[in-house]
């Protein structure tokens, strides 16, 4: 199967499953299984930088059936593509956050709720650890999406004609909790001196307006450091930030003439 016909399959898939009803039935686990095989198969077959919109569609309509005992082995798969998808195509964030907010919705156990977010979590901190896979817009991306969960956002810069909405969360997703435990790498990576100009050596520039997007996406985690310090009010700070609680037993006065 080309390329090609597997976008126009996608597409056509996700009408269908658009307009069919999604009543609890026996009949979807046999269906369920071969989803999970397809989506387990698919970021091998699909051709990077094209539109993921169709295929999200059909992973936020197949969260959406209420029978949450049979789609829960599409969690996996679906973490995997939803991955690929932020690294290698293009995709709408309102998409991503619908998705991530119905998975957290529909499945009981706290594990699976927070599965698809924690994975986009994860490769967040892979992405300040030892440098991002991904085109440097898909990093403003994850700053987009983690700044949005806190309950704030910031401008993402996009190409002439790509420019999105910003998306709005109709529920929680569990992306921020995830993040707490990884707080010290996204200091960590506002601290080092050298932090941008490693984003230039291993991310993928396109052209020279780019080059402005690796202070952008330091200032993106900043900012989503900001609102959860500011959340969680002194602890936070003092748990992250100790030395602004903390200055030292000798801090150095300042010029004699200032106030």
């Amino acid at each position: 199967m080309s390329q090609q016909s597997l976008l126009v399959i996608l597409t056509n898939l996700a009408l269908y499953m658009d307009s069919i009803p999604q009543d609890p039935s026996a009949q979807w686990a046999p269906v369920i299984a071969q989803f999970q095989l397809f989506f387990s198969e698919l970021p091998k077959l699909f051709p990077p930088g094209e539109d993921s919109a169709a295929t999200l569609q059909v992973m936020l309509l197949l969260l959406k059936i209420p029978a949450p005992a049979a789609i829960r082995g599409l969690l996996e798969p679906f973490s995997k593509f939803l991955v690929f998808c932020m690294r290698s195509c293009q995709v709408q964030l309102q998409q991503v956050v619908d998705i991530c907010v119905q998975s957290n919705l529909i499945f009981p156990r706290d594990r699976e709720k927070v599965h698809l977010s924690r994975a986009l979590v994860m490769e967040l901190v892979q992405a300040v650890n030892i440098g991002p896979r991904c085109l440097i817009t898909t990093c403003c991306c994850w700053c987009s999406l983690f700044v949005l969960y806190s309950g704030t956002r910031i401008y993402m810069p996009c190409p002439q004609g790509q420019q999105q909405a910003h998306p709005i969360c109709h529920g929680q997703t569990g992306a921020v909790e995830c993040l707490h435990q990884h707080m010290f790498d996204c200091v960590e990576f506002l601290t080092s001196m050298h932090t941008i100009s490693k984003l230039r050596a291993v991310l993928k520039l396109q052209n020279l307006s780019e080059d402005t997007l690796g202070s952008q996406v330091k200032t993106g985690i900043a900012q989503l450091l900001a609102v959860e310090f500011t959340l969680n009010n002194q602890r936070a700070m003092t748990r992250f930030l100790p030395w602004l609680a903390y200055p030292g037993i000798n801090p150095q006065p300042g010029p004699a003439g200032d106030v």
